[in-house]
């Protein structure tokens, strides 16, 4: 009984003009969500890597000294961007995607992008 009702239901919906024209906004607007997205995905990762290069360079360039020196010298270390975030970038804004490493010392992370924003983007 409810199989048939559910059915029913479905074909008068596609049936009906705006249902087709609804859909058809939305996906066309999911569409161009998920391509910016992805387009904000690429370069956010492209500067990660560039960044980490220069760091590991940077890092292996030192010369010798003693490690607990070389520590002392600090690194900065990189939140990985997983491919679920050109979707929905979660926390990143707010806490941070950089953190400084260094001996002796519990750093925050840097380069909150909500850190710049007006008051009311920081609230979501």
């Amino acid at each position: 009984m409810i199989a048939l009702v559910a059915r029913k239901e479905i074909t008068e919906m596609i049936r009906d003009g705006r249902f087709r024209w609804a859909a058809a906004a939305t996906l066309f607007l999911l569409t161009g969500a998920l391509a910016l997205g992805w387009q904000h995905y690429r370069e956010v990762a492209a500067q990660h890597d560039q960044v980490r290069q220069q760091t590991r360079e940077a890092w292996l360039k030192q010369g010798e000294k003693n490690p607990h020196s070389a520590a002392h010298y600090g690194v900065y270390a990189f939140k990985p961007r997983l491919p679920l975030s050109l979707v929905d970038q979660g926390v990143d804004p707010y806490v941070g995607v950089a953190s400084w490493l260094e001996a002796h010392k519990q750093n925050e992370f840097k380069f909150k992008p909500a850190q710049d924003a007006t008051a009311l983007a920081r609230l979501g």
